[in-house]
């Protein structure tokens, strides 16, 4: 390499190996509080040993107040040496405006912080509620200045100082308010077209209503706008609130429906204070169709009710109570009456239903099951019930009437007070046939029914297949000549105990026997299907898979054939 480039390469490396080091230092900038300005320059790394000019430039509702941190003081533009890493807080406070309310008449103003705390001078920003309070006699007219309002309260925001006046003016008239009832009023100034007038406004107390205004003014409305023309004397009454509940007595809220669909229910009420006018709405729950407003029956001071036609349903029944104009009741009875389908039943154990099983898990807004006053046993109807409703859409009632150890021929010989021996059913009192006759009659003739559902076979298997026959017949007709109406029908289950071999078969020939041979009779559900310790935990009752099922077989047989082909019986 030639000396002079040598040389060159030398002077180069010492040039470079003596080069200084450039250090920056950190400079972290603060607002306080957090958004309330910014600063200038805003850069974070700055060579050391440098001075800059830091400026703070607040937001447009704040001041700059001092720096804080690295640096104090209240200059801006202060100047800041970097000989290391500084921070630097940047103080800002909230500009403050004043406000100030002046009165024209007598009264005063409240003045309320919403956001803020109390002062004269606000913070900009500030949220403050005004609310004008009118001294005895006199009222609040309006808000002037740098705001105009007719309502009171009112709420500003402080942005800039403001001066508001707020008015108040008197009438040079009295106004005498005598109360009848419990409750006061409240005055306020109404403005309209036709001037200025006195708004008195009532106010009922706890179990009390409006009712009306008399004296020197008459009205059904409950704001009264009453004149500045001269004085006034005024009677403000007030009508006690009052309390209803539906008569059990007189009602009938479940009916049979008609094959049109149509069922009429009684519908009475009692109430535990007077009124002048009564008035009810339907309003459907499940199916069913909305009624008119229709009116209700006054039958003394504290009755009322009427007898109403619905569509098939369940239904919600809004009963209002009227005394003069005032409202003294708006009360709605939730799922309280319904029109659908009706059913009793004759049977054995398996139809009353047997302890532990037993299905309650149904459908109660759908399915209603009326049991005996001894016992809650539902067995399967209430899932029945639940089934038919969800597809003819609308509520089942099941007078779940069955009796344990009876069989087709006591039912047949108790109904006609024939002698038999049972070890608990006493023919002498007609049992078992004079206790289902008990309830069914007390409620079926006022409420309507579709037919019954029969579940005998299980008790069968001893007697003759010809006196099952016979019998069957003989509460059959008992009940159709006592309800006076030979069309009722009745659906036979197809039952029987498999176990029982040689008596099996033939209560299966005498079920068929009984519906070939008796008009308005047709297959209940094939419950004989249902045999093992699969569906019966003793060989003979339901379990709980046996109960699901015979719900299933039962609203198999009763299909929309059966609804259509049959006729109910209702009520006159």
């Amino acid at each position: 390499m030639p000396l002079k480039a040598i040389a060159y390469l030398i002077v180069l490396l010492v040039f470079i190996s003596c080069k200084k080091e450039i250090i920056q230092n950190k400079l972290e900038l603060v607002s306080n509080p957090i958004n309330a300005g910014k600063f200038s320059p805003d850069a974070s790394l700055i060579e050391q040993g440098q001075s800059i000019d830091l400026i703070a430039i607040p937001n447009s509702d704040y001041v700059f107040k001092d720096w804080s941190g690295a640096i104090t003081g209240s200059q801006n533009p202060i100047t800041i040496r970097m000989d290391a890493d500084k921070k630097v807080i940047g103080n800002f406070e909230k500009k403050q405006y004043p406000l100030s309310v002046s009165i024209d008449g007598q009264g005063a103003v409240k003045e309320e912080i919403v956001n803020v705390s109390t002062n004269s001078i606000y913070p900009s920003g500030t949220f403050v509620k005004l609310t004008a309070t009118p001294s005895e006699n006199w009222y609040f007219l309006n808000w002037t200045g740098d705001t105009t309002e007719i309502s009171n309260p009112i709420l500003l925001q402080i942005k800039k100082p403001k001066q508001i006046k707020a008015t108040f003016i008197s009438s040079p008239y009295s106004i005498n308010v005598a109360i009848n009832g419990k409750g006061n009023y409240k005055k306020s100034l109404f403005r309209s077209g036709s001037g200025n007038k006195i708004l008195l406004e009532p106010i009922p107390d706890f179990n009390y209503i409006f009712e009306s205004w008399s004296g020197d003014l008459t009205s059904n409305e409950a704001n009264l706008a009453v004149p500045m023309d001269k004085a006034y004397s005024l009677q403000l009454n007030f009508a006690k609130k009052i309390k209803a509940g539906i008569d059990n007595e007189k009602s009938i809220p479940f009916v049979q429906r008609s094959n049109s669909d149509k069922g009429s229910v009684l519908a009475y009420f009692k109430s535990d204070g007077g009124f002048d006018a009564a008035k009810v709405q339907f309003k459907p729950t499940f199916g069913g169709k909305e009624s008119d407003w229709l009116p209700l029956i006054k039958l003394d001071s504290t009755s009322f009710g009427a007898k109403v036609e619905l569509s098939g349903g369940s239904y919600s029944a809004n009963v209002i109570l009227k005394k003069g104009n005032a409202v003294v009741l708006d009360t709605l009875f939730s799922n309280s009456f319904k029109v659908g389908e009706i059913f009793g039943v004759i049977g054995h154990s398996l139809a009353e239903g047997q302890d532990p099983y037993d299905l309650k898990n149904y459908d109660k807004i759908k399915s209603t099951v009326v049991t005996w006053p001894w016992s809650s046993n539902v067995s399967f109807w209430g899932r029945l019930g639940e089934l038919l409703a969800s597809k003819l859409n609308v509520p089942a009632l099941i007078y779940n009437t069955g009796l344990g150890g009876s069989t087709t021929v006591q039912w047949g010989l108790s109904s006609e007070g024939r002698y038999f021996e049972h070890a608990f059913y006493d023919w002498k009192k007609r049992y078992p046939y004079s206790i289902f006759e008990g309830s069914f009659f007390s409620n079926i003739p006022n409420r309507g029914v579709r037919g019954i559902l029969v579940m005998h076979g299980e008790n069968d298997f001893d007697y003759l297949e010809e006196d099952i026959v016979v019998n069957a017949k003989r509460y059959i007709n008992f009940t159709r000549y006592k309800l006076a109406f030979p069309q009722l029908q009745f659906s036979i289950c197809r039952c029987g105990n498999a176990n029982a071999i040689s008596g099996y078969q033939k209560v299966l020939n005498s079920q068929a026997r009984i519906i070939n041979e008796t008009p308005y009779t047709n297959w209940g559900g094939f419950v004989n299907d249902l045999q093992g310790e699969q569906y019966r935990w003793d060989g003979i009752h339901l379990n709980y898979a046996g109960l699901e099922e015979a719900a299933k077989k039962w609203n198999t047989a009763l299909d929309l054939n059966f609804f259509k082909n049959s006729t109910p019986y209702i009520p006159n």
